[in-house]
């Protein structure tokens, strides 16, 4: 995924940081909170294929637990949209 490939190592040179030399990401920071909370939810998911076929949020019913533009726009940017919602 883009995400992965960004935070691979590879380039770490190019990636912008803050004054403290961490690296910066230009997302809204709720919904980059948001992907944290479901990469380390697939994280307790020994392997990719398992994860896709068992992890997914449901559909949210309740306006107030859908996904977020930002999110999905997100996810989409990453290359992780299929992964949560297949």
């Amino acid at each position: 995924t883009v995400l992965a490939a960004k935070f691979s190592g590879r380039w770490d040179q190019t990636f912008p940081r803050d004054r403290e030399g961490n690296f910066f990401v230009d997302q809204d920071p709720d919904a980059f909170c948001e992907l944290l909370s479901i990469l380390r939810d697939y994280s307790n998911v020994p392997s990719m294929e398992q994860s896709i076929k068992s992890f997914h949020p449901e559909e949210p019913t309740d306006a107030r637990h859908r996904p977020s533009r930002s999110l999905l726009r997100m996810l989409e940017y990453y290359g992780l949209l299929f992964m949560v919602y297949p």
